[in-house]
């Protein structure tokens, strides 16, 4: 209905200000689950163009984390190297890593 569509218009708004998606995805995910684990395992891939393995491997070693992952690959950065690029780009994975 128009109601629901008018609330997605908003909530997607409100995701891309706060740094939340990156291009068409939404880069700013919690894995608390298996099926949001494949999904940043698969949303890390895709960005970095790594394996699924690869992208699982450096998923773990950015602490679950799918755009400190994106950093680290990217930048060839370390875990805290990447935590203080983003934090000096408000969260900005555009910002760090440009458009795509």
């Amino acid at each position: 209905t128009a109601t629901k569509m008018i609330l997605n218009m908003i909530s997607t708004s409100v995701m891309i200000k706060m740094n939340k998606t990156y291009g068409n995805l939404m880069v700013d995910l919690k894995v608390s689950n298996l099926k949001l684990l494949d999904r940043a395992i698969r949303i890390t891939s895709q960005l970095t163009g790594k394996s699924y393995t690869d992208s699982e491997n450096i998923l773990n070693e950015a602490e679950g984390n799918v755009k400190i992952a994106v950093i680290m690959s990217k930048l060839n950065k370390t875990l805290e190297e990447s935590k203080k690029i983003l934090k000096s780009s408000n969260g900005s994975l555009r910002k760090i890593i440009g458009s795509n």
